[in-house]
């Protein structure tokens, strides 16, 4: 199983982004599927908080990345 751990900003410019469309940018190989699907089960957190997937960046977010599962992580 693979696992992926990643903290990220979102800058000012990516204010009223939609979290799900934010890191689908981000991460190239992953489709806005699978990440709702991560971001759902609690694998993205916003301040250390679980938020929902349409969550719109305030600019300046700390996002906290924990995926786990698909072997495309070993990619990124």
């Amino acid at each position: 199983m693979s696992v992926l751990n990643r903290l990220v900003q979102a800058g000012e410019e990516n204010k009223g982004t939609r979290l799900d469309v934010f890191l689908a940018d981000l991460l190239d190989d992953w489709t806005r599927s699978q990440i709702k699907r991560q971001i759902d089960s609690g694998g993205g957190l916003v301040h250390g908080k679980k938020i929902k997937t349409g969550y719109m960046l305030k600019g300046r977010d700390q996002i906290s990345i924990n995926f786990v599962g698909d072997d495309r992580l070993n990619e990124i």
